[in-house]
């Protein structure tokens, strides 16, 4: 007993098997993780690990994919924790994603099959927000990492799977717009402003992404307006240097705008990350720029 691996030295074996090309070998020392993991019941590292060996067998041989998939089905049907479910649902749903993307060798039935199943279980990945909220990721490392923005979720887990499933599902921005929606009214609910800020935030950034002639699609515009009314809303949220920065990169806002936006920034944010952009910012927004008039003249301004 006294000679047992940690996972930090498996996971190195496996580095170190993945730099020499060696497959077998590594598909062998991630054995010994989700081993490891198994009996110890660490869902995190065994997850880790089962995910590291279905991509590896995928690498040798695409036809592993039917046999891995049913295993993660099976891991999701005999799966008893809401949150553990939700991560599962996720990696389900990435891999279905994935493989329907290599359609070579497929026939369209199955593809189709493929892109059904990712949506389906990155929907299923959603379905308990409310826990997904109430558990922190921390449990969950090092099967995935925090974000710069984890902070201002509190570090929880209903930010990181829903970045995962839009990123993942290649979600259509009507329905990124109705996620968001919920998301921070939901965040709303639960008194985090900060992370009801940046959800607001998504929201106005997939308007803009919408069909000109789609109804809730917004110019530029209505875009700063919005995001005006958001500084007045939540001017006392941190994440709100996240509006100024946005609304400073605006083509319709006017440059003695733009100063008044950046004096009130920097009053508002000590955070020297956000200092240094603005004062950068404001560098820039003064620095003289040469200008050719009509007349040929040369003139600074």
């Amino acid at each position: 007993m006294g000679n047992a691996q940690t996972y930090d030295e498996l996971w190195k074996q496996v580095e170190n098997a993945r730099k020499k090309d060696l497959p077998q070998s590594v598909i062998k020392n991630v054995q010994a993780v989700y081993d490891k993991a198994q009996s110890e019941k660490n869902f995190s590292q065994m997850t880790k690990a089962f995910v590291a060996m279905m991509s590896s067998r995928y690498n040798i041989s695409p036809d592993s994919f039917k046999v891995d998939v049913t295993r993660l089905e099976t891991m999701i049907s005999e799966c008893r924790n809401s949150v553990d479910c939700a991560v599962l649902h996720a990696i389900a749903g990435d891999a279905y994603a994935r493989v329907s993307n290599v359609s070579l060798g497929r026939d369209a039935e199955t593809v189709e099959h493929y892109k059904t199943m990712a949506e389906k279980h990155l929907s299923e990945a959603l379905a308990n927000r409310q826990e997904l909220m109430n558990v922190k990721t921390d449990y969950y490392e090092p099967l995935l990492d925090k974000g710069d923005d984890s902070r201002f979720f509190s570090n929880d887990m209903l930010s990181v799977i829903a970045a995962f499933v839009v990123d993942k599902s290649g979600m259509e921005f009507k329905k990124q717009i109705e996620l968001y929606t919920e998301l921070a009214k939901l965040y709303g609910d639960n008194k985090n402003r900060n992370a009801q800020l940046l959800m607001s935030l998504n929201v106005l950034s997939a308007r803009r992404m919408l069909n000109v002639g789609d109804a809730s699609y917004i110019n530029e515009e209505q875009y700063a307006s919005h995001l005006k009314r958001l500084i007045e809303d939540f001017g006392d949220a941190e994440t709100c240097a996240d509006v100024y920065a946005e609304l400073l990169r605006l083509n319709s806002v006017s440059k003695p705008e733009k100063l008044s936006y950046l004096r009130d920034a920097k009053e508002r944010f000590n955070d020297k990350k956000c200092l240094d952009f603005f004062s950068g910012f404001e560098k820039h927004l003064l620095a003289p720029r040469l200008s050719v008039q009509k007349n040929g003249d040369i003139q600074s301004c």
